[in-house]
């Protein structure tokens, strides 16, 4: 990592100073404390700059209507010129901002123009002068980011918002740390936030804790994420799935008047639903080139996690069953080998390609396997339900679990196996999919990579000595909060079966 940014209140010239609130003041605002203040930090991700610019003209429309009560902060870096060009069409049809260019303001009702669009990112909205260059990637941007929204618009509460793509927790391009969330194609190798920086960054803040982290981006409802930021607020909305984002506009109005913990759970749990049933039900994917077949309804879910009771229940409840699997596994104690595969293959995988398995769906199979983990694995499935404020699905989704024996979703987990490849036998998660799904790329617990073919099921070496350097789980997925608590990566080194045909793409 970087050289640590100056101390104190030094302002440095690139937006990843650790400073205390650098930027200017907002002098068309008073600073009597909102009820709500929503921090949105974001990137293009090379193809979603028009869809941020929409969601953003629908919160401004919002806010029009709750002056003094939510406030609506933006750091957004807009995407490469190539990037830029795959949103836009051209002609009249053009970006607000500049390819590479960081921008930070508020967003206020004024920004929409006489014509009902965004009138914004203007020149003095700049931040910092390295623009394309600048590292929002690193902790201290975001840090430094949460100090302008404090010192600018204070506020009762916070919503730290991340909107851009998303993975989960996985294995990925830059070590020790793994990146999965708001995409910087500026910077190659180390594009991504990690999660675990997004909880250093909130601790490193004068604010040092949150109200809510709303992950509008894909594949975050994950235990490992959850985990790893349980400490600095006390909820996270997220989505297992590949998510298209929410509507701005009654986020914005679902937080007018809410003063109390109990009216916020009610509200965002009706905003969620009212997400799923206005939005994503009527959403058709798929189509004669897909991996979808045609006309396919759109498979999503939005979580409101208690950060409280997530804490209090999950990770020790998720500990003892792991202890109590890899005991029996020791002991002998699965003595049917089908049903242990049939668990790693039949457990709800979210997205196809990835390394991420809903872990009620897949404590359900093993307890088939192995009645002796019935105990534990309903403490776990109670403690993963409990802490959820609210848990909606859309129809596909509904209709994919519905002969499934348990018929809910919970938090998905990384899931790999100890597989045996020509080199030997190796412990490997599910890395990337470079091939449209039919080859796999993987990485093993020391850092080499190597081939899984999804039509043959069948593993090949990669060049000799393929090692990303400091890759090794010991490097990452062993320094996550969840497994140092869990002891997780333990069973995958076990598992005998690598999780290769999940539903819902490939079994009915």
């Amino acid at each position: 990592m970087m050289a640590a940014a100056i101390a104190g209140g030094i302002t440095m010239a690139s937006c990843t100073s650790s400073d205390s609130g650098s930027g200017p003041s907002l002098p068309y605002r008073d600073n009597t404390p909102v009820d709500y203040t929503i921090m949105f930090y974001s990137a293009g991700g090379e193809n979603l700059d028009k869809e941020t610019e929409n969601d953003l003209l629908k919160a401004a429309k919002a806010l029009q209507a709750v002056d003094k009560q939510v406030r609506f902060m933006v750091q957004y870096k807009y995407s490469t010129q190539e990037g830029i060009n795959k949103s836009y069409s051209g002609g009249d049809d053009v970006p607000c901002g500049v390819a590479g260019g960081l921008y930070r303001f508020e967003l206020l009702p004024s920004h929409i123009s006489q014509h009902g669009v965004l009138d914004y990112f203007k020149n003095d909205m700049l931040y910092g002068n390295q623009q394309s260059a600048s590292q929002i990637y690193r902790a201290d941007s975001i840090t430094s980011f949460i100090n302008y929204c404090q010192r600018n618009a204070p506020a009762k509460n916070y919503i730290l918002m991340f909107s851009d793509h998303g993975s989960g927790y996985a294995v990925w391009d830059d070590f020790p740390k793994t990146r999965g969330i708001v995409s910087d194609k500026f910077h190659k190798g180390t594009p991504d936030i990690s999660v675990c920086d997004i909880r250093t960054a909130i601790e490193n803040s004068n604010m040092k804790h949150v109200k809510m982290i709303n992950f509008d981006a894909c594949l975050m409802n994950t235990l490992e994420v959850i985990s790893e930021v349980a400490d600095v607020t006390d909820y996270v909305m997220a989505s297992s799935h590949i998510s298209n984002g929410g509507n701005y506009t009654e986020l914005v109005n679902y937080l007018r008047g809410v003063n109390d913990d109990a009216a916020f759970e009610k509200n965002m749990s009706d905003y969620l639903n009212g997400t799923i049933q206005g939005i994503y039900n009527t959403i058709i994917e798929g189509d004669e080139n897909s991996k979808y077949a045609p006309n396919t309804p759109k498979r999503c879910d939005w979580t409101l996690t208690n950060t409280a009771k997530f804490k209090a229940g999950v990770p020790s409840a998720m500990k003892a069953f792991t202890d109590k699997l890899i005991s029996e596994y020791n002991a002998g104690n699965f003595t049917d080998p089908s049903a242990l595969q049939y668990a790693a293959e039949n457990c709800y995988q979210p997205a196809v390609g990835t390394s991420l398995y809903d872990m009620g769906q897949y404590a359900t199979f093993l307890v088939k396997a192995n009645q002796n983990l019935a105990a534990e694995a309903k403490t776990l499935k109670d403690a993963m339900e409990h802490a959820q404020v609210c848990h909606y699905y859309t129809n596909k989704v509904k209709e994919d679990l519905t002969n499934m024996v348990y018929n809910k979703l919970t938090y998905t987990v990384n899931l790999g196996a100890k597989v045996t490849t020509p080199s030997g036998d190796r412990v490997v998660l599910r890395m990337t999919t470079p091939n449209d799904d039919e080859e796999v790329q993987c990485i093993d617990s020391n850092g080499f990579s190597f081939y899984f073919d999804v039509n043959t099921e069948t593993w090949r070496e990669g060049p000799a000595n393929e090692k990303i350097e400091n890759a090794s789980w010991d490097n990452t997925y062993r320094t996550t909060l969840f497994d140092k608590a869990t002891g997780w990566s333990k069973w995958i080194e076990k598992n005998p079966y690598f999780p290769s045909m999940n539903p819902p793409f490939t079994c009915q």
